[in-house]
């Protein structure tokens, strides 16, 4: 069994590093780089600035640590064929689900070095707090996160099903005193429940199927949306969804000017993957004019997402291929690309004058107009210059891959 969990789970991981080099792509992690340098630095601003703790800033701190020990739970990787192939051998499956306890809990501890690294500036500066101290934080979210997963095994045993309520709140009143008094105290206290929980803990025989089977299967759908935000997954792909109030930028077939751009119109505002990822990335420049150092390196940081958020709307080109409608309106290829390069100018505009007004609005002066006047240039540079350059890349890619197909056909 130990060994059909370690198979199952070198397979997830190697599905999940050939999907991350198409996510963690040259323009995103530019994109990132200069994201975490300026929140960087505005933090490192806000703490040298720091008169002593801040109220705001331990709730937050509770907030997140609190929500990544609730998030997260067993992996099991089971498969629905399981409980009909191997069911026989569910006296055996004590060892499997050992070691999905034991991955589980060594990848979800790996966040409390990083969760401690963040904290740490204000935590020393803020609060004063020592190494030792910080350490102790680190551990009581281990524990706690170990107490997670061992209640999460008890309810697959439909054990766990009453303390619930207690598992939610006991993290929350951890970190609560571990900020508000002394984290060695909360150290002390998730190690008495962690060790309660373990107490209660029975690696039995009898498991509950279907609620596995549940939870893998939400764990999977998860992943698999996160992975459909960045690439092609036929399994990650949902119905498109009308959103009513983006209704009026919805062409119809009466007011659009071709087939093309009545299917970009709504292949983009009604789209569940492209046009989430374009919004989160509006949403987050947004949130960012009013958090940044009022500083020109920022702009800059707004410049690369406005170039993120619309280099990830290109693989919406070739989505027209194939289209049903595009063989009763035959329409020149020229015409799809103006379309596709109108629907660009519309969506690009609309952010970056929501953007220029978030920044007036957040008192960054001339520099609002300094980022207008840049915004709009690469605005024009981006859709005039780089688009028909890439498009026609693509183009002629497919004539060689063709090519070769009749090639090889031949010989």
């Amino acid at each position: 069994m130990k060994e059909l969990f370690k198979k199952r789970q070198e397979k997830a991981l190697q599905d999940f590093l050939h999907y991350s080099r198409y996510i963690f792509n040259d323009h995103f992690v530019i994109a990132l780089m200069f994201l975490v340098g300026a929140l960087s630095l505005n933090y490192s601003t806000w703490v040298h600035q720091l008169q002593g703790r801040d109220l705001v800033a331990d709730g937050i701190l509770v907030l997140a640590f609190t929500l990544l020990t609730w998030a997260g739970g067993v992996r099991t990787y089971l498969k629905e064929a399981d409980i009909q192939f191997l069911l026989p051998l569910e006296t055996e499956w004590r060892s499997y689900f050992k070691e999905a306890f034991k991955s589980s809990l060594l990848k979800q501890a790996l966040l409390a070095p990083l969760l401690c690294l963040v904290a740490w500036p204000y935590l020393k500066w803020g609060q004063q707090w020592t190494g030792w101290e910080v350490l102790a934080l680190g551990a009581s979210f281990v524990l706690l996160k170990a107490a997670s997963l061992m209640r999460a095994i008890r309810g697959f045993q439909d054990q766990g099903k009453q303390a619930n309520g207690l598992g939610l709140v006991f993290p929350l009143l951890t970190y609560l005193l571990a900020f508000t008094f002394h984290p060695v105290w909360a150290l002390g206290l998730a190690t008495l429940f962690c060790l309660w929980q373990g107490g209660h803990l029975t690696w039995g025989d009898r498991w509950d199927w279907q609620n596995l089977l549940v939870s893998e299967g939400q764990s999977k759908q998860a992943m698999t949306a996160f992975l459909s935000l960045f690439v092609d997954l036929k399994a990650g792909k949902k119905q498109t969804k009308r959103r009513a109030y983006l209704d009026g930028l919805n062409l119809s077939l009466a007011k659009a000017p071709s087939a093309h751009a009545y299917l970009y119109s709504r292949s983009f505002w009604r789209s569940t993957d492209l046009f989430p990822i374009w919004r989160r990335l509006t949403l987050l420049s947004l949130l960012l004019a009013f958090t940044l150092p009022k500083h020109p390196l920022s702009l800059l940081v707004f410049l690369l997402l406005n170039y993120a958020s619309h280099f990830q709307l290109l693989p919406l080109a070739s989505l027209k291929q194939g289209q049903t409608m595009l063989k009763i309106y035959p329409e020149a290829e020229e015409a799809g690309h103006q379309a596709f390069q109108s629907l660009l100018w519309q969506v690009y505009t609309f952010q970056v004058i929501a953007l220029n007004l978030a920044l007036f609005l957040a008192a960054f002066g001339l520099l609002a107009a300094f980022y207008l006047v840049a915004g709009l240039l690469l605005e024009f540079l981006f859709i005039r210059f780089y688009l028909p350059a890439r498009l026609q890349k693509k183009k002629t890619g497919r004539r060689r891959g063709r090519k070769s197909q009749k090639i090889q056909r031949n010989d």
